[in-house]
This record gives C-alpha cells, sequence and structure tokens, in this order.
C-alpha cells in the first residue's frame, strides 16, 4: 500500500469518522485510467475515497481510514441506507462519516475488474475488517445512493455477496 495521502481541504476535511460501520465499493467510471490519475483529480473535485486500487492491484491510501471521504453524500439515500446507517445520519447529512470507500479502477466500461485489482481488494478488506470490527457491512455505492456505481459488482450480485460472506460482511442482500 502506497501513502498518497491529500492534502486537507482537497477531497479530505480532515475530520474523523463517527464509527466505521460500512465499506462502499465504487468503480472509477473511467476505463484505462490509474489509481494516481484518480487520486489527483480529487486534489481538486471536492469529492474522495479512502483508497484507490489500480488495475495492476497497487492500492493508494488517498484519506486515513479513521478520517471522513467524500464518497457516499450524493443522490437520495435509499431505504437500505436508511435501515443501516439511521434516519438520524441520513437527515444530517452525516452517511460519510459511518463509510470507507474503496475506488476500483476497471480496464472496460462495464467495469470487470482485473485479477489484480480483485486479489488487492481482498487483502484489502481482511486488513480493513481486521484493525476495524465495527465495519459490518459491504455495499456498492448504489446500494446506498441508487448512483450508477459500482457496475460490475451490481451487474454480478452474487460475487459481492460471496466477497462479504467471506469477510462476515453483511450485503443488502442478506439485511
Amino acid at each position: 500500500m502506497i501513502n498518497a495521502l491529500l492534502p486537507i481541504g482537497s477531497g479530505r476535511s480532515g475530520r474523523l469518522l463517527i464509527e466505521s460501520r460500512v465499506l462502499v465499493i465504487h468503480y472509477v467510471g473511467n476505463p484505462q485510467t490509474s489509481a494516481k490519475a484518480n487520486r489527483n483529480y480529487w486534489l481538486n473535485s471536492g469529492t474522495s475515497a479512502h483508497f484507490v486500487i489500480d488495475m495492476d492491484g497497487t492500492i493508494l491510501r488517498a484519506v486515513p481510514e479513521n478520517e471522513q471521504a467524500q464518497h457516499v453524500g450524493t443522490f437520495k439515500p435509499t431505504e437500505f441506507c436508511c435501515k443501516i446507517l439511521g434516519d438520524d445520519v441520513i437527515k444530517r447529512g452525516l452517511q460519510n462519516q459511518y463509510c470507507i470507500g474503496i475506488e476500483l479502477c476497471h480496464p472496460t466500461w462495464e467495469g470487470e475488474y482485473t485479477n489484480e485489482t480483485l486479489l488487492s481488494l481482498n487483502e484489502l478488506i481482511s486488513e480493513l475488517t481486521r484493525n476495524y470490527p465495527t465495519l459490518k457491512w459491504l455495499a456498492t455505492h448504489k446500494d446506498l445512493t441508487g448512483k450508477e456505481c459500482d457496475y460490475w459488482f451490481n451487474e454480478n450480485p452474487a460475487e459481492l455477496d460471496k466477497l462479504a460472506e467471506k469477510y462476515n460482511l453483511f450485503t443488502r442482500r442478506s439485511a
């Protein structure tokens, strides 16, 4: 893992998470781009995730996992999001203070991932669930907000379920 921390004020607020409850999978949405390019985009976008995994499996840490990243505050919260985070959290717009975001680079618009990306995703989830026992959920961005993100796991929900089961996490389908 490479520390490529964003400076405070560029998609990184420096505010601490209240509690790590949900791992949120995103896809970068722009095929054939690198983790570094996506991390650098966040410098001026006001958005971010904690991690971005390249197609070669390289993991960049852009925001410390105990801080808030800006990755699940858009679109309308889903019923599932309200169920796992609570109406008060949603009403106050605090979703990002309970979620760790992982962006995945992909070679095609369909978002299918390389084996290297998936291996690194597994390693990262293993480390995060070991270090943060309050993590109980694995979700896609779409699961929480309705935004069409992560394409591949949303088209292959059984794969997300298998990944969650491997690390003793729950998904929308197991709620």
